[in-house]
């Protein structure tokens, strides 16, 4: 059985294979309706994924400071400015390189300016330790209330840091907590619920 028409003389005829209009049509359709139903939903995510990225940022950073104060046995503050949202590594020991900014990587960097980023120092005296379950109590954990507004953390050559906690948050409300030990220097991180 021949599959191509072929013309009276003998001459076959090519057969044009194509899509026809209504094909492309119901293909754009199905296109644009899964568009409309994940595109919403992509957004959360790429904001949460910018959210995690400076999150990242900053426990680099803190990881930096804190190798180097050890390292080094001087203290190092990490220094952030809400304003353009920079933060670097300052020496804060004493001589001639007392204030000047350590050159590392990772120990300078800019937070996206879509993240809003604050920087609270924790107050753990008057707070009684969290418990967690069955009698068991962790102590890096308190139920304390966060203090004033701080632009800087000191790392200090023993290996503690000042007790503080950097709150992140996005445009669409995801926020994470960056809670730092003051007697490990550890960071824990934690979701917030959104807001």
């Amino acid at each position: 059985m021949d599959l191509h028409p072929s013309s009276s003389d003998g001459n076959r005829v090519a057969v044009r294979r194509a899509f026809t209009l209504v094909e492309l049509m119901v293909v754009l359709a199905l296109i644009g309706i899964l568009s409309a139903m994940v595109l919403p939903e992509m957004r959360g995510t790429l904001e949460e994924a910018l959210l995690r990225s400076s999150s990242r940022k900053l426990i680099t950073a803190c990881d930096v400071a804190f190798s180097r104060a050890i390292a080094t046995g001087k203290t190092v503050r990490l220094e952030f400015d809400r304003s353009n949202g920079k933060y670097r590594l300052i020496n804060e020991s004493t001589g001639s390189n007392a204030g000047q900014p350590l050159d590392f990587p990772g120990g300078s960097g800019t937070v996206d300016p879509r993240i809003t980023v604050d920087l609270r120092r924790i107050s753990t005296q008057a707070a009684a330790p969290v418990r967690r379950s069955a009698g068991e109590f962790d102590p890096t954990e308190s139920a304390a209330t966060p203090g004033t507004p701080e632009n800087g953390i000191e790392f200090r050559p023993d290996g503690t840091v000042d007790a503080s906690e950097w709150i992140l948050q996005d445009r669409a409300g995801f926020r994470l907590a960056l809670r730092l030990n003051p007697i490990t220097g550890r960071i824990r991180v934690r979701e917030l619920p959104r807001s």
